[in-house]
């Protein structure tokens, strides 16, 4: 499973770390992240508010998994509205959890 993390705080690095873990996670990427994510999966270089280009990296990536920190305010909007919402949302097997 490839998942996005979606944020660059402890709490990201702490769901990072869990999902790891798991014999089910394939490949961690984050936007922006931080060292601590660095060390288990990729920093993508990005803004949280940049929903169009987190949008454009599910799509290219076909992740599985998108977990949305406290800071990705207007993206889970941006996946349900328009042009992505048979893509991002109800379209297996990505699905998005939103942390709060």
């Amino acid at each position: 499973m490839k998942v996005l993390v979606i944020g660059s705080g402890g709490r990201e690095h702490a769901i990072a770390y869990k999902l790891n873990q798991s014999s089910k996670v394939d490949k961690i990427y984050a936007i922006p992240g931080n060292p601590g994510i660095a060390k288990i999966g990729e920093c993508i270089d990005g803004k949280v508010e940049d929903n169009e280009m987190i949008v454009n990296f599910a799509k290219e990536f076909e992740l599985d998994l998108i977990v949305v920190g406290s800071n990705g305010k207007g993206l889970l909007d941006r996946m349900l509205v328009g042009s992505t919402t048979t893509y991002v949302v109800n379209h297996a097997p990505c699905n998005v959890m939103v942390v709060k």
